[in-house]
C-alpha cells in the first residue's frame, strides 16, 4: 500500500494536461474530454458493460461482474496464447471448453 493516495472527486481527474501552479482542475478549467485518472475502480459510477462475443465464446452466459483485470487474459486464452503474468484470472465459465480443440 503507497503512502498517499489520490482520488479525485466527482467532475476532476488527474491529468496533465493542466499547467501553471494550478494542482486541481476541473475538466472544462483542464480543457480536455479525454479520460483521465484518480476514481476508485469500486464507486458504482465506474461500472461498466461487457460484451464478449465470438469463437471459443458460451452464448447466453450472463456474469454478475467480473473485473477488468479479466479481460486480457481471457482474450489471451481465445487466442491460445500464453498470458502469465496477469494480475486476474480469464473468464472460463464464459467460455466454451477449449481443450479439445
Amino acid at each position: 500500500m503507497p503512502d498517499a493516495i489520490l482520488v479525485a472527486k466527482d467532475g476532476y481527474g488527474v491529468s496533465g494536461s493542466v499547467t501553471g501552479e494550478t494542482l486541481v482542475a476541473s475538466y472544462q478549467e483542464a480543457r480536455t474530454s479525454f479520460g483521465s485518472h484518480g476514481f476508485l475502480a469500486k464507486l458504482p459510477k465506474m461500472n461498466a458493460m461487457c460484451i464478449i462475443s465470438g469463437a471459443g465464446v458460451r452464448g447466453g452466459v450472463k456474469l454478475k461482474g467480473i473485473n477488468n483485470t479479466a479481460i486480457a487474459p481471457t482474450i489471451a486464452r481465445l487466442l491460445d496464447l500464453k498470458y502469465e503474468y496477469a494480475d486476474g484470472k480469464p473468464l472460463l465459465e464464459a467460455l466454451e471448453d477449449l481443450s479439445d480443440q
